[in-house]
């Protein structure tokens, strides 16, 4: 399978436009619209009728795939298809079922009460051979903003976790 980041990324756009005439009439998406007409000054069926009528303007309304962990879920399915791979693992982003790294620690979330509030999350586990892989993933495309801050939380992990080896 092709995993450029990319072009996935497109076809998940894609999608998500088409979806939106799908849930056109759900409580989501009719709130949504109310939303945004009331917010531009217009009128809930007016622009109800551009979404249906304009695949343009119904963009404004599709769900953004790097919401709805497209990258984590690509690089998932790369770890995943390779070979020796054993108990893969996507690990919950947060709350008691969460795993965090600390000062070369391993912490379940129910755990965490009182040990470090701004760690970040374990994204994925697995064993390969006689190992277990503790993994973060991130993915940046631009440099700056946000994007630093990605870079800074990878920073820290890997000095929570150079401790665990």
């Amino acid at each position: 399978m092709d995993y450029n980041y990319k072009e996935l990324y497109k076809k998940q756009i894609q999608i998500n436009v088409k979806e939106v005439l799908k849930d056109i009439d759900t409580n989501e998406m009719r709130l949504k619209i109310s939303n945004w007409a009331n917010k531009f000054g217009y009128n809930f069926e007016e622009i109800k009728d551009k979404v249906i009528n304009d695949e343009i303007f119904r963009c404004v309304f599709a769900k953004e795939p790097s919401r709805q962990n497209i990258y984590q879920n690509i690089a998932a399915k790369i770890i995943e298809s390779v070979n020796g791979i054993k108990n893969f693992k996507v690990l919950p982003s947060g709350g008691k079922n969460a795993y965090f790294i600390i000062n070369g620690n391993i912490f379940k979330g129910e755990n965490l009460i009182s040990k470090n509030q701004d760690a970040k999350s374990i994204d994925f586990y697995f064993e390969y051979g006689n190992f277990q892989f503790y993994v973060s993933h991130k993915y940046t495309k631009d440099e700056g903003g946000s994007q630093d801050n990605q870079y800074k939380d990878i920073q820290e992990f890997l000095k929570n976790a150079r401790d665990l080896l």
